[in-house]
């Protein structure tokens, strides 16, 4: 965690769209430090399909 009250994630592309909404969310719920925010930096986000963005 940073000093800022946020946590700094790098995930491939294919490790997020291999998920539904309902895992993406739970995900993201159980790493967001005391409701702050989640920085996900997409390690090859050319590799999103269309239909996830």
């Amino acid at each position: 965690m940073t000093d800022s009250g946020h946590t700094h994630e790098k995930v491939c592309a294919r490790d997020i769209v291999a998920h539904s909404d309902a895992e993406l969310n739970r995900y993201l719920d159980e790493h967001r430090p005391d409701g702050g925010a989640i920085d996900l930096d997409v390690d090859d986000p050319g590799n999103l399909p269309e239909s996830f963005i």
